[in-house]
């Protein structure tokens, strides 16, 4: 079989839906990593809520040695190093064809360099990026953030930081160049270069406040404007009159002053720059107009909004796993009226041949112990509509409730209620209405267990499912996309 692959650019798989017997040195299938030569440009958020917070999932220890193990600072360096190790382990990537830029943000961003990945030979990973890695650190007194201002989060300067790197005259140019942009919250500081709004400020007058950089012919035109003021090591911003004017003290959280880009995102633009977002935990931010889907370039992005992921183990497998999206972008529309043909004739998958790329995981919520397998098995495909059924793939015990959410045939929002579903269970099958543009459907699924099987317990089952009153487990959301054409067809 050969998959049909997507004029579509790139997106994340926050879990893969291979069988576990995978290598797990192996890239996915169609990744980025499939695009040597690469540099690649990581954006690290180490604001003081990194060092704050504890990650869920995989224990990862004390990655940075700052004494205090598994937080979210930890978890995002591990998954660089899975990132890392997926290029130590493959075949065809090497310090040849592969950069690493690293890029760190609270208050403001810092470009640390570039690096190659690996040794001069090849054969482990380059010691001076490890270590540089594993000093990632934030400051653990509040005193000290309070003083000095760092532990906000400053998504603009980041983006101008990331603009050094893949604008360095010493990175290697004519590649693929790809940023992955990791944050645990959202933008507070007021950015600079595109006329952004002040914060709104209680008994301040923001608009007098001045500029406090000048404009020069030769500032770059994505640097250019008025800065924030208080970054970190100011001693002098406390006694500012306009400080608040740019960090808000919490009226700028994603509003416009913090996450207006323009400037930024054009000048990747104009340097090639293909940018995936990740939001890390449950205060990060990722729906539709936020900060990170703007930063975020995928194609598909208002379809699926970039992921949010919630556990450690998630985070390492997106970071080792960037992949393009498998289903076909529309080149172009129709005219009106134009009978359009379509592009295969209607697929069937037979039970002994699933089509493991048909049914992609894009976003989950909480997690649970299964198998690794797609609980969505699909049976007939005509590119309009997907027939499927629901598999038991979460545990070989009896689980209480599994709710199934997907769009019918007259278009709204269905579901199915199935209750004490064994390890041997499958559901009626359905159909689902896909896309009007594009050959996808969206298929929502809840599984509710005993609170020891599940790690989070705050999702709710939207109200067109009746979720009985009975009900009264911790839930977990799974998001699937389901290919409406088979991506296993033979050319």
């Amino acid at each position: 079989m050969k998959s049909q692959l997507s004029s579509f650019n790139f997106s994340i798989h926050t879990a893969t839906l291979k069988p576990t017997s995978k290598p797990t040195s192996e890239p996915c299938a169609n990744s980025y990593f499939s695009k040597p030569p690469l540099n690649i440009g990581i954006v690290i958020d180490t604001s003081y809520s990194t060092y704050e917070l504890y990650f869920d999932g995989k224990s990862v220890g004390d990655v940075n040695g700052d004494g205090k193990s598994n937080t979210i600072l930890d978890a995002e360096i591990a998954a660089v190093f899975g990132l890392l190790n997926v290029i130590l382990t493959s075949d065809d990537l090497n310090n040849g064809n592969v950069d690493i830029g690293l890029i760190l943000f609270d208050t403001e961003g810092v470009y640390k360099g570039h690096y190659a990945p690996l040794n001069d030979s090849n054969t482990a990973l380059n010691t001076k990026l490890v270590n540089d890695l594993k000093a990632i650190r934030t400051l653990k007194s509040t005193g000290d953030v309070v003083l000095k201002n760092i532990g906000f989060t400053n998504f603009d300067d980041a983006l101008d930081k990331s603009i050094l790197y893949f604008s360095d005259p010493s990175v290697p140019s004519d590649r693929t160049n790809l940023m992955v942009f990791m944050s645990d919250g959202k933008p507070n500081v007021r950015g600079d270069g595109d006329n952004e709004p002040w914060c709104v400020v209680k008994g301040v007058n923001c608009a007098q406040a001045p500029a406090n950089k000048a404009v020069t012919a030769s500032t770059p035109k994505w640097d250019a404007g008025q800065l924030s003021y208080c970054f970190s090591g100011d001693t002098s911003c406390n006694s500012n009159g306009y400080a608040n004017c740019a960090r808000g003290v919490g009226s700028c959280e994603e509003k416009e002053p913090a996450m207006t880009y323009n400037s930024e995102l054009a000048e990747l633009d104009r340097l090639k720059v293909n940018r995936l977002a990740i939001g890390v935990g449950g205060l990060s931010y990722t729906a539709k107009g936020s900060a990170l889907w703007r930063i975020d370039s995928s194609p598909r992005k208002d379809i699926v909004t970039p992921p949010q992921v919630f556990t450690t183990d998630d985070l390492i497998t997106a970071m080792r796993n960037l992949c393009p999206a498998t289903t076909a972008q529309p080149t172009s529309s129709p005219s009106k009226g134009a009978v359009q043909a379509p592009t295969r004739a209607p697929t069937t998958t037979p039970e002994d041949s699933i089509c493991s790329e048909d049914v992609e995981l894009i976003k989950s919520i909480g997690s649970i112990p299964y198998n690794k397998y797609s609980p969505i098995h699909v049976i007939s495909q005509d590119r309009s509509t997907v027939t499927f059924e629901i598999k038991n793939t979460f545990s070989t015990s009896q689980v209480p409730y599994v709710y199934t959410q997907y769009d019918g045939l007259d278009s709204s929002a269905e579901c199915l209620v199935n209750k004490n579903v064994t390890g041997s269970w499958s559901s009626e099958s359905v159909t689902a209405v896909c896309m009007t543009h594009l050959p996808v459907a969206l298929v929502h699924i809840w599984v509710s267990a005993p609170s020891s099987d599940l790690k989070l317990s705050s999702v709710k089952v939207p109200a067109c499912c009746y979720s009985p009153v009975e009900d009264k487990y911790p839930k977990i959301q799974l998001t699937f996309m389901v290919n409406c054409e088979s991506q296993c067809l033979d050319e």
